[in-house]
């Protein structure tokens, strides 16, 4: 009993010595409590450190180019400018969507989407990187019929299918590049014709490049090259051409080089013939030779020389001695240069005129000459880059070529006065609907160019661009200028955004055209999966009869398209 007093005694003690000192702390904090405390807390400061835009392309076309493109403005370019049919491309920046990039990885994308105006397309292409051979394959087909205020069957069409495909590898001391594509375009002749309904132009070209080098330091290459352009008219009759129906135009080309490379440089020698020919008109045959020595040189302070001089050949030129010198410099990372200057030979061929100029047939023949000879004359041109902090990238460029024959849609003849008298259109052949291409001479054509690259934030880059061209040729003078005024927002993880696009330009009379506006947004429903909504040339209902693309045709206006983009 005296032992469980003692402990019971013993445990009173101890709980005493332990809440002393806590009764004791509480009694000295009440004593020295403040009326009104002051709590001051440590102001915050938010900074943020990068407002560099990422730009990442998921357009995965070659091993070597998977990284972030770099926009620069295009240097100016010799041959007269092509007033084009409108087609923006605003499509939301790609991401990418492959899960590694291993030795052997393959990709496979789809792309399917329908907007209004009976609007359908389809893309599919396929990848093969890592390891050679490395290969890609793609088909694209678009198709829209009835333009903004003409309904569909009425021959306001437009068709537009694509297949290309490459294949490159280096086995051993020997690399190869064997690529292909077929490009076809059918637009509706809107009326335009008596008798047709549709014109067809199919662009085939094939190429194949092989490159060996037997020793260190130097390199043996060949190349070549074929193509194929033909034309036609879809009607119940076949339209009279001077060549066999439909037209086709045949270029055929082969080069030989051998070039030595050095520490600093390189230097080397070629030899290229090319044949032109078109099925049933010897008129347009037309054998090109061309033998030229370059080199390149590495300065110090990060400056790079390349020149070229070489002897041209053809049927209607005994002889010319082309030849260019550039110089280009990165001297610190937030500037860079490039000047250019020389004597030039442009080649002119059914296979580029087509391409480039909607609705036209065959260029006019010229006296005494083969009925489609080559542009040459004198040409320079220079640009710059500057980039403050990755905030604001300055570009500007400046050009000038002196042609002594360029094909384009006549500035002259065809145009014709309305009833008024007070504007000018350019009138097609009533009976195949197609303009002629019509040579002018010794012309002159000078060209400048800006842009501004603004990256806002994280979130949001905005760019400007405004070129300008004068065009001096025989009798007249033109001018016209194109603004162009874009930005690109998308969300950090990139899960959704958008872009839009305002374009502002004159046509050659200088007269101020209505401006474009398209616009689009994405989401990204998973890492494989993307919806885009698009919307082209919204302001064109404000327009009358609908935006001229020339002459009497016109573009499809307005018009929207929802598309689904996969990666798999």
């Amino acid at each position: 009993m005296n032992y469980i007093y003692r402990v019971i005694w013993w445990l009173c003690i101890f709980l005493a010595v332990l809440i002393w000192p806590v009764c004791s702390q509480e009694e000295q904090d009440a004593d020295s409590e403040p009326s009104d405390p002051d709590i001051v807390l440590p102001s915050i400061l938010l900074e943020i450190e990068d407002l560099s835009i990422e730009t990442i392309d998921a357009v995965l076309p070659e091993e070597d180019e998977l990284l972030p493109p770099e926009r620069e403005v295009p240097l100016p370019e010799e041959e007269v400018m092509e007033v084009k049919e409108p087609s923006p491309d605003i499509s939301i920046p790609e991401f990418d969507n492959t899960k590694s990039t291993s030795d052997d990885s393959f990709v496979a994308e789809a792309l399917l989407g329908a907007g209004s105006v009976n609007n359908i397309l389809s893309e599919i292409s396929f990848y093969k990187l890592g390891q050679s051979p490395r290969y890609k394959l793609l088909f694209s087909h678009e198709m829209l019929d009835g333009f903004i205020f003409h309904d569909a069957g009425t021959g306001y069409n437009l068709r537009e299918d694509s297949l290309e495909g490459s294949i490159k590898g280096n086995p051993g001391i020997m690399e190869f590049d064997l690529a292909g594509n077929f490009h076809e375009i059918e637009r509706g002749l809107q009326d335009q014709s008596e008798q047709y309904y549709s014109h067809i132009v199919r662009l085939v070209e094939g190429n194949v490049m092989f490159s060996l080098m037997p020793f260190e330091k130097f390199r043996i290459s060949a190349d070549v090259n074929s193509s194929l352009a033909s034309m036609s008219l879809t009607g119940a009759s076949v339209p009279e051409f001077n060549a066999s129906y439909p037209p086709t135009e045949i270029l055929l080309s082969g080069t030989l080089g051998g070039e030595f490379l050095f520490k600093t440089g390189k230097f080397g020698i070629s030899a290229e013939y090319r044949y032109r020919n078109l099925f049933g008109d010897k008129d347009y045959e037309l054998n090109r030779v061309l033998a030229k020595a370059y080199f390149g040189i590495e300065l110090p302070l990060s400056f790079i020389l390349n020149g070229n001089a070489g002897y041209f050949y053809n049927n209607d030129i005994p002889w010319l001695i082309p030849f260019d010198i550039s110089l280009s410099a990165n001297p610190e990372k937030t500037f860079s240069f490039r000047l250019a200057g020389g004597y030039r030979v442009e080649e002119n061929n059914l296979f580029t005129l087509w391409k480039d100029f909607e609705y036209t047939g065959f260029p006019a023949p010229l006296s005494g000459l083969n009925a489609l000879p080559d542009n040459h004359g004198w040409y320079g041109d220079g640009s710059m880059k500057l980039n403050l902090n990755d905030l604001f990238i300055l570009s500007a460029g400046l050009g000038f070529s002196i042609n002594s024959l360029v094909y384009w849609y006549n500035p002259y003849a065809p145009y014709e006065s309305d009833s008024s008298g007070s504007e000018e259109e350019m009138i097609p052949d009533p009976v195949t609907g197609l303009f002629p291409l019509l040579p002018v001479t010794d012309s002159i054509k000078t060209s400048a160019e800006a842009g501004l690259r603004i990256n806002a934030a994280r979130w949001l880059s905005l760019n400007l661009e405004a070129t300008g061209y004068i065009f001096f040729g025989e009798e007249k003078t033109f001018t016209w200028l194109e603004t162009l005024f874009e930005g690109i927002s998308a969300e950090e993880n990139g899960n959704f955004g958008g872009s839009f696009s305002l374009l502002f330009k004159t046509d050659i009379t200088g007269l101020l055209e209505f401006p474009e506006f398209d616009i689009a947004l994405f989401y990204k429903i998973s890492d494989n999966v993307r919806i885009v909504g698009e919307g082209y040339d919204l302001f064109s209902p404000l327009l009358e009869n609908g935006r001229v693309l020339r002459g009497p045709y016109v573009s499809p206006g307005i018009r929207g398209t929802l598309k689904v983009h996969i990666t798999f």
